[in-house]
């Protein structure tokens, strides 16, 4: 199960990175039994592991974090500074077949322990964001409510949530897959517009598995490798017991291959937008270098239409290192979305904007971006990462670094820190929310100031 440099440059392996109704008013499939069907599909999980037919698998999760914001932010001055907290995951999974049919389950029980309970604000990227465990998923949007809080307290809380229920029937040329599953899109390494189906943050350490959506994808299989799907994802609005069109999304993309180049081409409809996608990548001599670009077409109230345009370019390569493996990448990036003064002036933010950051499909504020990374092989065993993320318009980077050992290939063990750099009105070290009085007049009131430091276990079995 070793993950490839790409993957891991920011995280672990992103081990599913595979592709990805109208309103009625009437009560969706299982809603309000959330915790009783989390129950039941986790113990089939527990007694399917002993089918010797069937292929288990699972992932246990131990990770230690250390907060510590400045004197300034809105963590500090709510008297949790610094934080501490523990998280500890165990996820089963269970796949079979028979005949054309396959299906998949797979289920995670959740503790959290320390302030990360109390405290949510110390996420640097919005509801997603990097931090381990500092967030349970919530499925108040998602088709079907498959999560549960088992039990809170003021330092602790342990949830469970079923992440895969999906049932795939092929046959020729055609694939249908229905069910909660894994949905990616796009070619980006930090940022990537074009994956709007629960993306990882930008710092996400934990990409072992992508967050599964209640989705149908129907995969027609082309000649030469070509690839048409088409794709539904079914939500609700958070509050509401119907299935929401408007909060729901339905589009196609078509990919294939033109000698060297892969090109795709995508268009969708997703909650009150039009979106259409377009993606080239290719070799140049050693490396691969991938563009991506994403057009948002939006009827405003008014009845005005207005369009946004966001994009992502990168290269990344592999080079010997002391006898080693090396890896190295650089990206640009673009968010139409943004606004070029939004860290100093949150309010300055639009709408749409808005809407994004509390869906967890964005993570910045402003607009023009430049990450680079590296993975360097220090010895068979353990490897370097380094990332640095640079907001272009106040230069001021975050920085992530990690040293990870892997003892076998099941398990992994690694320290790392999260540095933001930025001082007040930086975005990555001092969003400036407003003002609050001080001895010497009025101080600034920040967030994202919070520097992070874990430790990280991981077995696969």
């Amino acid at each position: 199960m070793k993950a490839s440099a790409r993957d891991t440059i920011l995280g672990c392996s992103a081990k599913e990175r595979q592709p990805g109704a109208a309103s009625s008013g009437r009560r969706p499939l299982f809603y309000g039994h959330g915790p009783q069907l989390c129950r039941v599909v986790l113990g089939v999980l527990c007694v399917a592991s002993g089918a010797l037919a069937a292929e288990f698998e699972g992932r246990w999760k131990l990770v230690a974090s250390g907060f510590d914001a400045t004197n300034e932010d809105i963590v500090a001055r709510s008297g949790i500074d610094p934080a501490y907290g523990l998280n500890a995951d165990l996820r089963l999974g269970y796949r079979d077949s028979l005949g054309k049919l396959s299906w998949e389950i797979a289920g995670e029980i959740t503790a959290l322990q320390g302030d990360l309970v109390r405290n949510q604000a110390l996420v640097p990227f919005g509801a997603n964001g990097g931090s381990e465990g500092a967030l349970f998923i919530s499925d108040a949007g998602r088709a079907v409510d498959l999560a549960d809080i088992i039990d809170r307290g003021g330092r602790h809380a342990i949830s469970q949530r079923v992440d895969r229920a999906v049932l795939a029937w092929q046959r020729g040329r055609v694939r249908v897959r229905a069910g909660r599953q894994a949905l990616s899109l796009g070619g980006g390494i930090v940022f990537n517009p074009l994956d709007v189906y629960s993306p990882f943050a930008p710092t996400a350490v934990d990409r072992d598995f992508k967050t599964g959506d209640d989705a149908l994808i129907i995969t027609y299989l082309g000649p030469s490798g070509s690839e048409t799907e088409l794709i539904g994802v079914a939500r609700r609005r958070p509050g509401e017991k119907g299935l929401s069109a408007a909060a729901s999304s339905f589009g196609v993309r078509h990919r294939r291959q033109v000698g060297a180049l892969e090109l795709e081409l995508g268009a969708a409809r997703h909650y009150d937008d039009d979106l259409i996608m377009a993606s080239a990548s290719g070799p140049i001599g050693g490396a691969v270098w991938r563009i991506n670009w994403l057009g948002t077409f939006h009827k405003r109230p008014d009845g005005a239409s207005t369009s946004t345009h966001s994009a992502v370019a990168n290269i990344d390569f592999a080079f010997g290192f002391r006898d080693q493996a090396g890896y190295a990448f650089f990206e640009y990036y673009y968010n139409g979305f943004g606004d070029p003064a939004a860290a100093e002036e949150p309010p300055r933010l639009s709408q749409p904007a808005l809407e994004r950051l509390a869906r967890g499909e964005l993570f910045v504020l402003e607009q023009h971006y430049f990450a680079m990374g590296t993975q360097l092989g220090l010895t068979p065993l353990m490897n370097l990462n380094a990332a640095a993320i640079f907001n272009l318009e106040d230069q001021a980077p975050l920085l992530q670094a990690g040293l990870v050992y892997q003892p076998g290939d099941n398990q992994t063990l690694e320290f790392g820190v999260i540095v933001p750099t930025g001082y007040a009105g930086e975005e990555f070290g001092g969003i400036t929310l407003g003002q609050v009085p001080a001895d010497d007049g009025a101080a600034p009131l920040l967030t994202g100031t919070s520097r992070q430091a874990y430790l990280r276990h991981v077995w696969f079995f």
